[in-house]
């Protein structure tokens, strides 16, 4: 799916979501992207600019329980593995774990300077409302820079933190801040001048959280 097309559908499936909502009555941006445990801009900011660009899978499977909509609706076709043949598919191992995931090669149509050996995999143990949970991550360690809101790994100490990163914008600062939000609910948003964030990689792909039994967190 060449990158022109790939817009014209992710497009499509904002569009497809917000005629929903406006549509029916119950249902409003604000009371969902609550529900999803994000701001009250999240899904206004996922629907008219994009960001993020599609949702991750978790979001997407509550949004679909909440709405009665199909998942597969809000779904782009490459994170779909059935749409492709096993040659479109892209492997990487998380050598620490001897584990493997495969991904298609179309979700790096954005990168037009990809450089494969920079892109690895690992899962993290993530905190969320009293539970434990597995997370599947694909990131690019070619970026330690903030460059437009969305999911980035931070480190601090020897530890890697899941969090998403947006511009703060709320107010005329001479200095750049950025505004961190932690995946891991043991950890409170905060604001920080991108000067001093340590940005271990940018995330390609995040895939939905998988509950761990009590033994495992």
């Amino acid at each position: 799916m060449k990158n022109n097309e790939r817009q014209k559908h992710l497009n499509s499936i904002r569009k497809k979501l917000s005629f929903f909502i406006k549509q029916n009555k119950q249902l409003n941006l604000r009371d969902l992207s609550r529900k999803l445990g994000k701001n009250d801009a999240y899904l206004q900011q996922y629907i008219s600019r994009g960001s993020p660009s599609f949702l991750p899978e978790e979001e997407r499977k509550i949004l679909s329980e909440i709405t009665n909509l199909d998942i597969n609706s809000l779904t782009p076709d490459w994170l779909n593995v059935t749409f492709y043949n096993n040659k479109d598919l892209l492997s990487f191992k998380n050598i620490s774990e001897n584990k493997e995931i495969k991904i298609s090669s179309s979700l790096f149509d954005n990168y037009t300077n990809l450089k494969i050996n920079f892109i690895d995999f690992t899962e993290l143990k993530i905190k969320q409302n009293n539970n434990y949970y597995s997370v599947k991550i694909i990131f690019d360690k070619n970026v330690s820079s903030f460059l437009d809101n969305n999911f980035y790994l931070l480190q601090d100490k020897g530890e890697i933190f899941l969090v998403y990163l947006s511009e703060d914008k709320s107010e005329n600062l001479q200095s750049s801040k950025i505004i961190v939000r932690p995946y891991d609910t043991n950890f409170r948003p905060f604001r920080i001048n991108s000067k001093s964030l340590v940005i271990h990689s940018k995330v390609i792909f995040l895939g939905s959280l998988e509950k761990l039994n009590n033994q495992n967190a």
